[in-house]
């Protein structure tokens, strides 16, 4: 990706006003854009789609899920399906020459606040403070709460949106259409953390990123 100086620092201007990414997602199945605002100004979409089926999971089962995934937190290792999520992440990197990314606590403490605070608004917000760090959001109705990965899949998509110019604000393709691709890409991120939180039947997924991109 070739990415000019002064475009990068106008991104680096922008990021305060146009804010970060969000997607929506309803098992799979994308809807429309639908743009989502920041302070009044207007930001990437978000991408929305509801869900067509459902899963009944015995409660048991989930009881003994959420605590072998704790205990994953609770020793400092990835669960697999964040490994997967970093793994898809360091994938796409790796074919845009990107270096690979590190899973970083800090990040991922940071994006739990904010995945926490998404439950109590019940849909997607954008963080107007998220300090030095990037951000992509998504979420989903449905399903159970393994969303790391197909979370980061929905961003990853947006590659054949971008067209490896320096990214636009405007025009078409522009920075609403692949932002959350090439936030994940981005050459010189180097840590990524991510967290989900749930609350009547949605995922919220948050991850941070730092540097951060666009």
């Amino acid at each position: 990706m070739r990415f000019s100086a002064s475009v990068v620092s106008a991104l680096t201007i922008l990021g305060s006003v146009l804010g970060v990414n969000g997607i929506e997602e309803r098992n799979g199945q994308l809807g429309r854009l639908l743009p989502s605002k920041i302070n009044g100004k207007a930001g990437v979409p978000f991408v929305r789609a509801r869900t067509t089926s459902s899963r009944e999971v015995d409660h048991l089962y989930h009881f003994v899920q959420k605590d072998y995934l704790d205990h994953f937190a609770d020793v400092g290792g990835l669960t697999p399906d964040q490994q997967n999520a970093l793994d898809l992440h360091n994938a796409a990197r790796a074919a845009v020459g990107s270096p690979p990314l590190t899973w970083d606590k800090d990040l991922t403490a940071s994006a739990q606040v904010w995945a926490n605070h998404l439950t109590t608004v019940g849909g997607l917000q954008h963080d107007p403070n998220p300090g030095n760090q990037g951000e992509n959001l998504a979420a989903r109705w449905g399903g159970d709460n393994v969303f790391y990965a197909s979370g980061v899949q929905l961003w990853l998509n947006e590659k054949p949106l971008y067209d490896n110019q320096p990214i636009r604000v405007d025009g078409s393709p522009n920075y609403r259409d692949y932002g959350h691709y090439t936030q994940a890409v981005w050459n010189t991120t180097t840590k990524v953390g991510m967290a989900i939180a749930t609350s009547n039947g949605a995922t919220y997924l948050v991850a941070r990123y730092s540097p951060p991109g666009n």
